[in-house]
């Protein structure tokens, strides 16, 4: 892997070693790792790794491990003797299963290559300024439009110009200067574009008011709506004439005879009447032979 030149030797050292225990030797292997640098401008490092971990009392983990096949729904799958379509019954009378063999790591796995380059990219990026930091990943998958330039090798620097290799750097060096050149200018036109689009917005914006005020100052007055003319409150006035006049309805409605003076003392001399009349009825009754009074 390169090592950024911006870097001293003690400070590219401790950038190794610590890339080498955090990724490789914390998770079981052996690792043994060396700087070359000739002063070429090419300082880099290479890393040797075991494939088979060590466990932490210092022993050899084993190189594989059986696991059981599984169907879709999680169940073990059975082996089934060709013979008879059934279950194979091995020692003991132990039913059979199917079984995967397979690494005890996953360090050949090339997906590890992703992680690791990221990993080295982070480390880097810890000592490096802004505008030094690189990226694990592509130019195209970053979004870059730069052309990448092909590995030349010791041979291929040795001869120079007349090497095809470095003749086809010298190419796309130029073409990436060109296609520099080319992003600015997009991106000076891209940005003028995004103000004419603001001004043409903020002009739409302003017209549409204007013509809005316009035809609210056009549109007719309305009147208000005259409210409903509402019952007089009566005064001190009012209420004197309504207890007078109720007054004189009482005043000039007839008494009944039976509810006033005279009417009792008719009552009274009616009742006395009878009891005359009474009397005198029984008295001659009794003067012709008729009950004792």
């Amino acid at each position: 892997m390169a090592l950024p030149q911006e870097l001293d030797r003690d400070t590219q050292k401790k950038l190794v070693h610590d890339y080498v225990q955090r990724s490789f030797v914390d998770r079981g292997m052996c690792a043994d790792w060396s700087i070359h640098d000739k002063e070429d401008g090419n300082p880099h490092a290479h890393i040797m790794l075991t494939t088979r971990a060590i466990k932490k009392n210092g022993t050899w983990a084993p190189k594989q491990k059986s696991t059981y096949l599984l169907d879709e729904d999680g169940a073990k799958v059975p082996q089934i003797d060709p013979k008879t379509g059934q279950q194979k019954i091995g020692a003991r009378g132990r039913k059979m299963w199917k079984r995967n063999t397979e690494s005890y790591t996953d360090w050949n796995d090339r997906s590890n290559a992703e992680i690791w380059r990221k990993s080295w990219a982070e480390s880097c990026n810890q000592y490096l300024a802004p505008e030094n930091k690189i990226d694990h990943r592509s130019y195209e998958r970053q979004g870059v439009e730069q052309i990448p330039t092909i590995h030349e090798g010791h041979v291929a620097r040795e001869m120079g110009d007349r090497s095809e290799r470095v003749q086809t750097n010298i190419d796309v060096k130029a073409g990436n200067r060109e296609l520099s050149g080319l992003s600015a200018t997009m991106a000076k036109i891209q940005e003028e574009a995004r103000k004419l689009f603001r001004q043409i917005a903020e002009l739409t914006e302003l017209i549409r008011k204007r013509v809005q005020e316009k035809a609210e100052a056009d549109r007719p007055a309305e009147q208000p709506a005259q409210p409903e003319p509402a019952d007089p409150t009566p005064n001190v006035a009012d209420n004197f004439l309504k207890k007078l006049n109720a007054d004189k309805a009482k005043q000039a409605k007839p008494v009944l005879p039976e509810e006033s003076v005279a009417g009792d003392f008719l009552k009274k001399l009616n009742s006395d009447r009878s009891k005359r009349q009474a009397h005198k009825y029984r008295k001659r009754t009794h003067d012709q032979g008729g009950p004792e009074l």
